[in-house]
């Protein structure tokens, strides 16, 4: 008998609305394996998805003449595979009309609007957030912490595109300003084997929905900044 294929789990923290949960973070935690059975043709299924979501990335940047770009500091950055894993992330956001500007002082980023400091810990203790590899503050707007360590213990050999996937899937929630999943792609709250196969050659990408959600937001910061009224997206 064949040993099915396991699915990895993430769970995410519930991150309230309002002024006094605005700290609470939004964590992005370990795998826990289970084997409930992956229905045949998830492969195809993902491929057709992963398409999909390329072709949306790159019409909605033929559609502009300028990326929006953001501000990334880092802050103790100085690990082997992050370069590697910078690169990865700036693609990614890419082939979503965003371009990530990033700086290897988090003092860069103290007097810049909008900028976002992105901290790794290498031995953070394991009662801080446990099992999480990650976590942002998304209606703070400025923080990531990445758990460096645990990154490279839940899978070596993936470590420059694991961290790529879970510095870009944080960002998004900060420039989103929301704690919301997708179904599929970077911001699914349930990563699959089907999707690190996906994220080894870099063909895990964004639905064509995180992408409006990330410009919408783009767009309802400009209006604040402004002065003009802000008006809520929402999905159908």
């Amino acid at each position: 008998m064949l040993l099915r294929q396991p699915t990895l789990f993430f769970d995410a923290g519930i991150l309230a609305l309002g002024p006094k949960k605005n700290r609470q973070p939004l964590s992005f935690f370990l795998p826990a394996f289970a084997y409930p059975g992956e229905r045949q043709g998830t492969m195809k299924t993902s491929a057709v998805i992963t398409m999909a979501a390329i072709l949306a990335g790159t019409a909605w940047s033929a559609t502009r003449s300028e990326n929006q770009k953001v501000v990334i500091c880092l802050e103790d950055g100085n690990y082997p595979g992050v370069a590697d894993a910078m690169a990865k992330a700036s693609s990614l956001f890419l082939s979503a009309g965003v371009k990530l500007d990033w700086h290897v002082e988090a003092s860069f980023c103290q007097s810049r609007r909008g900028a976002i400091v992105v901290k790794f810990s290498a031995c953070a203790p394991r009662t801080l957030h446990p099992r999480a590899l990650a976590y942002a503050y998304p209606y703070e707007g400025a923080h990531i912490e990445v758990f460096y360590d645990r990154i490279a213990e839940a899978n070596p050999g993936l470590l420059p595109s694991l961290m790529a996937y879970v510095i870009v899937h944080e960002i998004t929630h900060i420039l989103q300003r929301v704690d919301c999943h997708s179904k599929s792609g970077i911001m699914k709250a349930m990563w699959t084997s089907s999707d690190y196969t996906l994220m080894k050659c870099g063909h895990l990408r964004f639905t064509a929905l995180d992408v409006e959600l990330i410009h919408d937001a783009f767009a309802a910061r400009a209006a604040r900044n402004a002065g003009g009224a802000v008006v809520a997206a929402v999905a159908p």
